[in-house]
């Protein structure tokens, strides 16, 4: 597997790399320093959901699809370590997506495939039970899979080295969001107890 440092220089050429155009026009073109970075994905409902809750802020967007895992993503660890460098980001949000069924959660739905709650209602209950049931149990093994995906890939952008040096010294605290799609709701991710919780808990 590639390690998270394997980058080249060269993937800072605009020409070249998807997103840093627009972040270095975010960044460098503001009347204010931008305070925070956003990584996530282009579903408009949840960027708008997400705009409302920075209200106030200075954020740069970088719209990630996660089609194609950070560890093998020269752009996207590039353009974050770039922006780190050159703007005054003290804050990283990165937004998983309960539909992003990408390289990366594919992997991890091959490896445990079972894993996750399962239906076993007696198949003879209806004649259309059994396929329904084995259609409820897919999706659950593939939100399984997207949320365990996230975690891993939350742990890989922590170790993009200035991103972990930086953390390590305080001066740039990381968040993790998990929107649920379904029912446009988001869950914080806890990377210490690795553990996802609802935002507002009783």
């Amino acid at each position: 597997m590639s390690s998270v440092t394997d980058y080249t220089p060269d993937a800072t050429n605009d020409s070249n790399n998807p997103y840093l155009g627009d972040l270095k026009e975010t960044l460098l073109a503001g009347d204010r320093p931008v305070q925070w970075l956003v990584i996530a994905d282009d579903d408009p409902a949840m960027l708008r959901a997400l705009q409302v809750a920075l209200q106030g802020e200075t954020a740069a967007t970088l719209k990630k699809s996660w089609d194609l895992p950070i560890e093998r993503d020269n752009h996207l660890r590039t353009s974050i370590e770039w922006s780190l460098r050159n703007s005054s980001i003290k804050n990283v949000l990165l937004v998983g997506h309960s539909e992003a069924i990408g390289a990366a959660c594919q992997s991890v739905l091959a490896k445990s495939p079972s894993e996750g709650p399962r239906l076993n209602l007696q198949q003879d209950a209806h004649p259309n039970a059994s396929p329904l049931l084995d259609r409820i149990n897919r999706n659950n093994a593939r939100q399984q899979a997207a949320m365990r995906s996230y975690a891993e890939q939350f742990g890989l952008f922590a170790k993009i080295p200035t991103v972990k040096q930086r953390a390590a010294s305080g001066d740039l605290t990381l968040y993790g969001l998990y929107y649920r799609a379904e029912s446009g709701v988001f869950l914080a991710y806890d990377v210490i107890e690795n553990r996802y919780r609802p935002l507002m808990e009783s």
